[in-house]
């Protein structure tokens, strides 16, 4: 209020009016109080203006700040909206990447396995042809095959 109140450049601030409104008086260029051509009812007209004034501008003023903000934060929730669409994308195109790795491991998998099987298999055929050459060893019964030795193979041959 005292903003509202005080006076226009050259007029400094005088004594406060005894007449009933409080306002500050302006003091005259020549150093008296201007109380004689001050009336009360203008005064505080004045003054209630200048406050009916500033507060429709600190309304509008919110007003706008508020539509800025509304705007803002529809800017913000779109954006967070299209990240996290972007995201579950992305989760979607690594889940699918993952998937196809999955079965690309299982497929070297089963052919690591298929590879040790063909391996120990002609393995054993290996040593089937080499303690088996005649057919007397081919009849023995499992206990006589697994006590022959590899000498006992050789000298079969």
């Amino acid at each position: 209020m005292e903003r509202q109140t005080k006076p226009a450049t050259g007029h400094r601030v005088g004594a406060v009016c005894q007449k009933g409104c409080g306002l500050q008086l302006q003091l005259q260029s020549r150093g008296d109080v201007g109380e004689a051509d001050h009336c009360c009812v203008e005064a505080l007209r004045a003054l209630t203006d200048a406050l009916e004034e500033r507060s429709a501008t600190l309304e509008h003023e919110a007003r706008m700040a508020r539509l800025r903000w509304n705007r803002r934060e529809q800017f913000l929730l779109a954006k967070m909206s299209a990240l996290h669409n972007e995201a579950q994308l992305a989760a979607l195109k690594y889940q699918r990447r993952l998937h196809q790795h999955m079965v690309h491991i299982n497929s070297i998998t089963e052919q690591v396995t298929g590879y040790c099987k063909l391996v120990l298999s002609q393995h054993v055929e290996v040593t089937t042809l080499v303690l088996v050459p005649d057919l007397h060893l081919a009849y023995a019964n499992r206990e006589q095959r697994q006590s022959l030795t590899t000498s006992d193979s050789i000298k079969a041959l």
